[in-house]
Parts: C-alpha cells; sequence; structure tokens
C-alpha cells in the first residue's frame, strides 16, 4: 500500500516594508493642515468671546454696586433711595431752620424722566459742557426733549469714587523714597507727580519697608512740590517706620454705571441700569439725531405697515368713524407691534457726527427715557442732504415718541396732543460702549 504523502503550501511573504511613500506623507500633511486650520479658526473667536464674558461679568458686578448705591444713599433728611427720588438732594429749606419746608422735595421730580449719572455730569463740566442734562444737540440746531441730568456727588472724584470698578490701576511712577513720616513721603523730581489732583480721581500710593516683606496702600491726600521733588500725603500711620520702594497709581475707571430714571406722576420709578465700558465724554459722544419710536408702524411704504389704523375700513371701537388715531393697534386687529425705528442726519463729510449704528449697540429714546438694543440696520439711504435708515430693535417699541402717528407729515384731528400748532417728536441718542442695560423695575 502506496502511503499518501500530504503536501503544505509554503507561503512566501515579502521582506516588511520599511516607511512610507510619498502620496501617504502628502495626505497626512493635508489631513493635519485641516485640523491646524481649523484649530486655529477658534482662537480668535474664543478671544473675542472671553473679553465678552469679562466685560458682562465686570458690569454685573457695577450693576450691583449700583443697586447698593441704591439701597444706602440717603439724603439729609434720610430718605430712602434719595439717588432716585431726591437726586439733587435738595430740601427746600427756605427758612434755613434745617428743616425742610414740607415733603414737596420729594415729588418735585414726579413725572420727569432724568439720569443720575455722576461720573457724566462732573466730566461734562470739566469740559465746559452742558453737564445739567443728557444730550448734546449740536451741530443741528433741534429741540428734541432730552432727559435732565444730576451728579448726586460732590465732585468728580467721589463720583468716580461711586460709579466705577476700580477694576485696574495705571502705574504714574516707581522710586525709593528720600525721606518719609508715617503720613507722608518725600520722592525725588523723576517721578513726576506734577498731574497728581486728588480732587479729580482717587489716586493711591504703595509704600513698601526696605526689606519689601510689608507693604500698605493709601489714598492720596494731597501733593506737594519743592525744587528737590515731591511730598505725598495721606491719612492713616503707617505700621512701620521706614519707606523703601514707593509706588503711585491712579485709577483706570474703564467701567461706568448711570442710572436711566423714569419718574411716575404718582411717585414711584421704574429704574435702568446702564454700564459702559470706557465711556466717551466728548460732545459727540451723546448727540442726539432725529428718530421716530411708533408703537406700531403704519407707514405703507414698509413691509410691516398696511397704512390703516386697526382693520382697513372697519371700525373697530365702534365709535363710528372707519380708521381713525383710536383703533391705531386695536385688539385683534391687523395692526402688530412695531420693532423699528427710523433715524436721520445729515449726509456731509463730517463722520464723528453721524450715529453709532451696529449690531449689539443700544439706543434711547430721549423722549420716554427707554433704551433698546439694535439688532441690524434695515436700510439706509440719503436723498443728497439726509440719511436715513431703518433699524431693527430686540424688542417692540414700549412708547410712541411722536404725535406724527397717521398720514406722516399731516397733522391729523387728535395727534397734536398738547396743542402745540406741530407734531413734536423726540429723538435718539447712541451712545458707544454700553455694555448692558440692566432693568430694576419700579423703585
Amino acid at each position: 500500500m502506496r502511503r499518501l504523502t500530504r503536501h503544505i503550501p509554503i507561503r512566501v511573504t515579502s521582506p516588511g516594508r520599511r516607511g512610507v511613500s510619498l502620496v501617504e506623507v502628502l495626505m497626512s500633511l493635508g489631513l493635519m493642515s485641516i485640523g491646524i486650520a481649523f484649530i486655529a479658526g477658534i482662537f480668535p473667536l474664543a478671544a473675542l468671546r472671553t473679553l465678552r464674558a469679562t466685560n458682562l461679568t465686570n458690569s454685573t458686578i457695577l450693576r450691583f454696586n449700583a443697586e447698593a448705591a441704591i439701597a444706602t444713599i440717603s439724603d439729609g433728611q434720610g430718605t430712602e433711595r434719595a439717588l432716585i427720588h431726591n437726586p439733587d438732594f435738595d430740601l427746600l429749606d427756605s427758612d434755613s431752620d434745617g428743616i425742610p419746608d414740607n415733603f414737596t422735595y420729594l415729588s418735585e421730580h414726579n413725572g420727569l424722566n432724568y439720569m443720575v449719572d455722576p461720573v457724566g455730569y462732573w466730566e461734562q463740566d470739566a469740559v465746559g459742557g452742558v453737564a445739567t442734562v443728557f444730550g448734546n444737540n449740536a451741530p443741528a440746531a433741534v429741540t428734541f426733549p432730552i432727559p435732565g441730568r444730576f451728579a448726586a456727588s460732590a465732585d468728580l472724584a467721589s463720583a468716580k469714587a461711586l460709579a466705577t470698578l476700580p477694576d485696574t490701576f495705571n502705574d504714574l511712577g516707581e522710586a525709593v523714597a528720600l525721606a518719609n513720616t508715617s503720613t507722608s513721603v518725600d520722592l525725588p523730581l523723576d517721578v513726576n507727580l506734577a498731574t497728581v489732583n486728588p480732587s479729580d480721581a482717587a489716586y493711591r500710593v504703595l509704600l513698601f519697608n526696605p526689606a519689601e516683606d510689608k507693604s500698605e496702600s493709601r489714598l492720596i491726600d494731597s501733593v506737594t512740590s519743592s525744587a528737590s521733588g515731591y511730598t505725598v500725603n495721606w491719612t492713616g500711620s503707617l505700621p512701620f517706620t521706614e519707606v523703601g520702594r514707593v509706588k503711585v497709581h491712579v485709577p483706570t475707571g474703564r467701567y461706568t454705571w448711570l442710572l436711566s430714571v423714569r419718574k411716575r406722576a404718582s411717585g414711584p420709578a421704574n429704574v435702568d441700569v446702564v454700564v459702559f465700558l470706557n465711556r466717551s465724554f466728548d460732545a459727540v459722544a451723546e448727540q442726539v439725531f432725529e428718530a421716530e419710536f411708533r408703537m406700531i408702524n403704519l407707514d405703507p411704504t414698509s413691509t410691516d405697515g398696511d397704512g390703516s389704523p386697526g382693520a382697513t375700513g372697519v371700525d373697530d371701537d365702534g365709535n363710528g368713524t372707519n380708521d381713525d388715531l383710536t383703533e391705531i393697534g386695536y385688539p385683534g386687529t391687523d395692526d402688530i407691534p412695531n420693532n423699528r425705528v427710523t433715524i436721520r442726519w445729515p449726509d456731509d463729510d463730517d463722520s464723528e457726527n453721524d450715529p453709532f449704528l451696529q449690531r449689539g449697540g443700544y439706543i434711547l429714546d430721549t423722549k420716554n427715557c427707554i433704551w433698546y438694543r439694535m439688532q441690524a440696520v434695515e436700510s439706509q439711504a440719503s436723498d443728497g442732504t439726509t440719511i436715513t435708515a431703518r433699524v431693527v430693535l430686540d424688542a417692540a417699541i414700549k412708547a410712541n415718541n411722536t404725535e406724527d402717528l397717521f398720514n406722516f407729515g399731516a397733522t391729523d384731528p387728535g395727534e397734536d396732543a398738547d396743542g402745540s400748532g406741530a407734531l413734536d417728536q423726540g429723538g435718539a441718542i447712541t451712545p458707544r460702549g454700553v455694555i448692558a442695560v440692566y432693568p430694576l423695575g419700579l423703585q
């Protein structure tokens, strides 16, 4: 018998491959480049979001500071919430006996709109601006109603202490003390303190002992100069006798607040806290522009206006007249709340006098003292003399600022509410640097 022999095939393998091909290298580089480009694109967005978060955090802190000031500051009569209800701290003591004549001082501002703006008041006063009103009507000779403004503080330094966030300081100079007492220090002339004015800001001095294992901070009361240098004075003795290195700081005051007050005739007031970042106090920062805020838009040339109060051709309110002014916004009709404002300004070459219209920015209705946030500029056109823009707001308009509500440009019966013979209207201010507006409700 023949034995069958089983043959097992032998697999021949090629030698191990070393390295990668050029195609694989190029593909890897391409994929890696896409990933790096994607990651690099995230960094600018992340930086902007971080900056926005920082600003919102600081503005929220300042908002709570403002609320605390409202709750704790009173006038000489102990009036609660005096910042709102007696912002000029006027007790109307006509006979100077130290006792108010009556409680008129609590009602003298009833029915008015105004700003409690400590820093803005004194900054405008320092540059020769109009400190007592919030709004600058130049360059056009317009007379739109604008809110009043109160300081609620004695000077610029106390205003900054009240209404700014002491977040950062700038160095004015650093030197080794020439001599010192427990409440003063002498510094050489190479530290220029000629501009230090404690009545303008809360300047501070950082004092180190020679070993630099102890330090103290003091607010500067005054600075005197001599041929050899400067003497810085403060209140409050130091816990060490000898001073070595000295730093002089001034607060930057980047974040500031003001209170926007709409005081009712009955006394209570609606209050908003408006927080700014690097607020400008130039005249153009409070430029007032012609603007029309309408709760209901009836302009037939716009996409959301049908040109008729209520339902067209219908006596919605049953008073015997179709499509009269009393039917504007009547319940159940096709009139819808309006969230668009029309703003106008001169068409000239001076862009510094143009409104600041930007997504996320804020616009103030100067007549009703109401703030809105802008979502977009829907349209903008010029007739060669005037530029007209239509701005979309983030909320429906809460109050009319114009008497011209129907047949725009014509005085219809019932529109001239104050009997002045003209269709009065308010204006708008679009300040830069507003981070947020915080409604505090009724106070």
